[in-house]
């Protein structure tokens, strides 16, 4: 049956007009970015003139937690609310919320207990993957950009603000607003234009570039790589959501607790050996087990 809306069009805005799926998400992961950006500095910026009166380094050192508001304003606005209504261009009203994989779907419960596992015993594969990254040489202005990202981060999670808001602000923010449009939207333009393997490496990639951490690109592309696969197998962002706040969530609380783990210089550790081998045969012994809840629950 041919699909329509209320207008009478079978197709959606950007489709009737011509554009390609893939050069929409492409454009639009720039113009995410930079919104994000944008709106997240604006946002600090008169925080700290709210508080402070004026804008100075030593302003924003002494309130951390006003960057952390301000990141997360950025994420809210510029990369969810904004993509929510730029998919609108990207499906009919009566399809929006299945494209988007808003919609919470039967076994979405036992999906994201799964997910849940899967992310565990993935992360000593993660680690090292994370330090093959670190030894590719790279430029040493690109090192240098890369550590100032860490010292802020460093900074935050050891300043001694609230474990509570920084799992808000570090996990359950960006795991909502990263997933929206990473496997919400660009997932599936990426579907319509190159099919799903290829769909789901693409926004993998995007993903771990998105964070403008280039030894730390391969680990995130894998990871994102893992929630790409994870929503098409259970048809919904939920499964993606936990994972991705879980993943954060664990970073932020073992640091709390334990900052001396700051201080371990990942270049030079790896993961045992024997751990390794035990993360890559149950990670993939879990796939092959959420594959098999799959073709149960959608039986």
């Amino acid at each position: 049956m041919e699909a329509f809306n209320v207008q009478g069009y079978s197709q959606s805005w950007f489709d009737r007009n011509g554009f390609p799926p893939y050069l929409v998400a492409l454009v639009w992961v720039v113009i995410a970015f930079l919104l994000f950006q944008g709106i997240g500095s604006v946002a600090a910026i008169l925080l700290i003139l709210y508080k402070e009166g004026s804008v100075s380094e030593s302003a924003l050192v002494q309130n951390p937690e006003i960057l952390l508001i301000g990141n997360s304003i950025g994420q809210v606005f510029g990369l969810a609310v904004a993509t929510l209504m730029v998919a609108r261009l990207s499906a009919l009203p009566f399809e929006y919320r299945s494209f988007l994989r808003l919609e919470i779907p039967k076994g979405t419960a036992a999906f994201t207990g799964y997910s849940v596992l899967l992310v565990i015993v993935i992360q000593p594969t993660i680690w090292a993957v994370s330090w093959l990254n670190q030894q590719i040489p790279f430029p040493e202005s690109w090192i240098q950009m890369e550590e100032v990202q860490i010292q802020l981060l460093e900074a935050l999670l050891t300043t001694g603000i609230p474990l509570w808001f920084l799992i808000f602000s570090i996990a359950l923010v960006p795991a909502v607003c990263e997933e929206v449009i990473f496997r919400g939207y660009l997932l599936r333009l990426f579907e319509k234009s190159t099919g799903v393997l290829w769909a789901i490496f693409i926004t993998g990639l995007l993903f771990g570039a998105f964070h403008l951490r280039v030894t730390q690109l391969i680990p995130l592309s894998l990871i994102g790589v893992l929630l790409a696969w994870v929503t098409i197998q259970s048809g919904s962002l939920i499964p993606a959501i936990i994972m991705h706040l879980v993943h954060n969530g664990a970073t932020v609380i073992a640091v709390h607790f334990y900052p001396q783990l700051i201080e371990i210089d990942s270049s030079e550790a790896i993961p045992p050996v024997w751990l390794i081998l035990a993360s890559v045969i149950l990670t993939v012994y879990g796939i092959y087990l959420y594959k098999k809840i799959t073709y149960t629950l959608t039986e």
